[in-house]
């Protein structure tokens, strides 16, 4: 969740890439002083726009979604990484991590 301070942290390195508040606001096509209000925190984030957002961050990606839709879960990518390690192991040190794996976590396979 984008909180008040990674949206400040963010606008941060917007103005240190552009070089100055000056330049984003250029650049954006906002008012130095709307970037100075926003990173100081006198307007609330909920009360910012899509597309002030849009302007400020071009590269920003919004993805939506509804209480019904399931979060994908992290956990996919770490079950790759595993396998992906596991199958780069020699077959005697597959025998091994499959050990291990047995001896912590033997209790909570089906």
């Amino acid at each position: 969740m984008l909180t008040q301070e990674k949206f400040a942290q963010a606008l941060r390195r917007e103005i240190a890439k552009a070089g100055t508040q000056s330049a984003l606001a250029e650049k954006s096509g906002m008012r130095q002083s709307q970037i100075s209000d926003y990173l100081r925190g006198r307007f609330q984030l909920r009360e910012i726009t899509v597309g002030t957002l849009y302007r400020l961050f071009p590269q920003l990606e919004i993805r939506l979604q509804s209480e019904t839709d399931e979060p994908e879960p992290a956990s996919r990518n770490m079950e790759a990484l595993l396998a992906e390690l596991y199958r780069s192991l020699p077959p005697e040190q597959q025998v091994r991590c499959f050990a291990l794996v047995m001896a912590n976590f033997g209790k909570k396979l089906p």
